[in-house]
């Protein structure tokens, strides 16, 4: 290095000194001779600036000299050089002016750096020491780079700035680790949810905001406590043993239990706990997740609730849709019964006061009289078996173990119940077109009426404002299934509404009172169907437009091979 002098002061009139950097001593003109001194000392230049040279290309980060009086770059070692060439700029030989043309330094927050409070400058000018500044360097073409800086004023003997020294390093990882664990770290605290975590042996070591927030409980209460603390009393101690056998296994558990807050009220919650494992595979904490349910518990309480009572009130709705179809089909066998009853009553009083002895007149009597009997017995019987149809469809007991049964024959049945009333107290005209053979399905008998009648039902609301009311039945197979139709000619269902149908609660006749009058238009007729199929293991088919809906419920049919019971007729 090659010193001038300044004074203490560094005055302008005062000729500035400058510093430079030799890499080699200067060979001596030809022609002359050196003494074995001059070589000896050129050889000990040459090795301490091998040395020097050696030192800096080691360290760690990158290592820059700049000039006092000129700002330029005098010395970078091959770090400094190689983060240089990475982003375009030419280091020794230059002047820091054309740093900030190729590269931006921004602070923390983003903002730009002035040139004058960059750490060299500043301890060029300033004679400041900056250590662990850290400064995020962007290049015109996206890239970037996280750099801690320190920088520190070279000053000769009478203490002048000649030069200063700067050594960076690339802190991208560590920045990178570091803003996501400080992420990590916001997000939790931050997180609705409560959450904890616990060493090994279940002792807290941190819980967030959210747990205060729910249990009452803060990070002075519970940190350095068990997690038992929590514990409502209302489960076992072999509750509690399974779950810790679980997680200390390596295996995650979640489920519901009642914990105690603060206050000693206890509230239903649903857990998460999760194994964390050091590097070599340890478990060492467990994290767990906590969230009160008590508004979803009360909620779906409710729902269950209002679901029961509504389904009950629908079902008696459902009963007195067909209590005029039923009145119809009782009333003709009744008016039989009754007819013929009188009638051969009024014979055998006759005959007996009479004193008949003619026996030929007392067998055509008689078997007058048989003829009626067979008659009333006829009605009888067909009483008998509306009675027997009704308490089919009105059984309540849904454990009832599915039986074999022949799809046509239920609906027999049920169409004839219905057809009087359609046809008397709506002017609906019913036509049916059932399969020839019988359509053998696995179920109750009273979920196929259930889930006819509800179909019939919403083809009659339809068709009430409809000239022509034609509402058509039919029956199928295709492809190992049995299929139901019904068909209407009734207004159709409203754009939109198709891929929503059988949600509950959603219903296509929400604002016609006449339905609403009829005990119709809740949504859960095809709900309920939609239950009733997925027991089945069926699906349900629907089409729509102005005059022609058509719904088709298909159930697996059973094979020849697989009835192994008695169907229904």
């Amino acid at each position: 290095m090659q010193l001038g002098k300044r004074d203490k002061g560094g005055s302008e009139n005062r000729p500035r000194m400058r510093l430079k950097v030799v890499s080699e001593p200067e060979e001596k003109p030809s022609g002359g001779t050196d003494s074995s001194h001059s070589i000896e000392v050129r050889e000990a230049l040459r090795q301490s600036n091998r040395f020097l040279h050696a030192v800096l290309d080691n360290m760690p980060g990158g290592v820059v000299v700049v000039d006092a009086e000129s700002e330029e770059v005098l010395l970078a070692n091959e770090i400094a050089q190689l983060t240089a060439d990475r982003y375009g700029v030419s280091l020794v030989g230059h002047t820091l002016h054309n740093v900030p043309e190729r590269i931006t330094f921004l602070h923390y927050d983003r903002s730009p750096v002035r040139y004058d409070d960059m750490p060299i400058i500043r301890s060029l000018q300033r004679g400041e020491v900056c250590r662990g500044e850290e400064f995020l360097v962007q290049a015109g073409n996206g890239d970037k780079m996280w750099i801690m800086v320190q920088s520190a004023p070279i000053r000769d003997e009478d203490g002048v700035i000649i030069a200063a020294v700067m050594n960076f390093e690339d802190i991208t990882a560590h920045k990178n680790v570091n803003e996501r664990v400080y992420l990590q770290d916001r997000a939790l605290t931050a997180a609705y949810n409560a959450i904890m975590i616990t060493d090994a042996d279940g002792v807290i070591q941190w819980v967030n905001e959210g747990l205060k927030a729910m249990t009452g409980y803060d990070e002075r209460d519970v940190v350095g406590r068990h997690v038992a603390v929590f514990r409502s009393g209302e489960h076992s101690d072999e509750f509690y043993d399974e779950i810790w056998e679980r997680i200390q296994h390596g295996e995650p558990w979640s489920g519901e239990l009642l914990s105690r807050r603060k206050d000693g009220t206890i509230y239903p919650e649903l857990q998460t706990v999760t194994p964390v494992r050091d590097r070599a595979g340890n478990i060492q904490h467990f994290i767990a997740i906590k969230q009160d349910i008590s508004d979803r518990k009360k909620a779906e309480e409710d729902r269950k609730r209002f679901e029961a009572e509504t389904f009950s009130n629908f079902h008696l709705t459902q009963l007195g849709l067909i209590a005029s179809g039923i009145v119809h089909n009782l009333r003709n066998p009744a008016s039989i019964i009754q007819s013929n009853a009188d009638f051969s009553l009024d014979k055998l009083e006759e005959l007996l006061s009479s004193g008949e002895t003619d026996s030929r007149k007392l067998f055509d009597a008689l078997e007058e009289n048989a003829a009626r009997l067979k008659k009333i017995q006829g009605a009888a019987e067909r009483v008998a078996g509306i009675i027997d149809d009704i308490m089919i469809y009105h059984q309540q007991n849904v454990n009832e173990e599915k039986t074999l049964l022949d799809l046509n024959g239920v609906l027999e049945v049920d169409v004839g119940l219905l057809q009087s009333d359609m046809f008397i107290k709506h002017q609906i005209e019913v036509r049916r077109s059932f399969h020839t053979e019988p359509l053998l399905v696995r179920a109750r008998a009273g979920t196929i009426s259930q889930m006819f009648t509800n179909l019939v039902t919403n083809a009659r609301d339809a068709m009430m404002d409809s000239e022509r009311r034609v509402l058509s039945i039919r029956t199928g197979r295709s492809d190992g299934e049995a299929w139901l139709e019904v068909h209407d000619t009734g207004s159709g269902i409203p754009e939109g509404l198709l891929e929503r149908l059988g949600t509950p609660f959603m219903t296509t006749k929400r604002d016609d009172e006449r339905a609403r009058k009829r005990g119709s238009g809740n949504g859960l007729g095809l709900y309920m169907i939609r239950r009733n199929l997925e027991r089945l293991h069926g699906r349900m088919d629907v089409t729509s437009q102005p005059g022609n809906t058509r719904f088709r419920l298909y159930i697996p049919l059973v094979e020849d091979q697989d009835r192994g019971e008695q169907a229904y007729e």
